[in-house]
């Protein structure tokens, strides 16, 4: 019933669901990083891959491509240079990663 009211609310209101934004530019921002021709900071950081960092006992290793490759899977820097088919999981990416569902 909460998750209806919110709706309504932020309809009403305009307002823009501030979680469903930063979603929606981390995708964009992901596929745009992964079209980048030449190498640049943004985007050697970006697939960077810590092969000799550790986290503490009982932490699992995060980073920040997770999300993203629970939608688009491992291969997800291929299949950012397809922008047709990028922006079409961009809304999958939004409504299973949102604020209401848990994974």
């Amino acid at each position: 019933m909460a998750y209806t009211c919110l709706f309504v609310f932020l309809k009403k209101t305009k307002a823009i669901d501030a979680i469903k934004h930063v979603l929606v530019s981390k995708w964009k921002w992901a596929g745009h990083i992964q079209r980048v021709k030449d190498e640049r900071w943004s985007y050697i950081v970006t697939n960077w891959y810590p092969r000799d960092s550790k986290r503490r006992r009982g932490r699992p290793l995060r980073m920040w491509s997770d999300d993203i490759t629970q939608i688009a899977g491992k291969t997800w820097a291929r299949a950012a240079m397809d922008r047709k088919s990028w922006l079409l999981m961009e809304e999958a990416f939004t409504a299973k990663c949102g604020p209401y569902n848990k994974y």
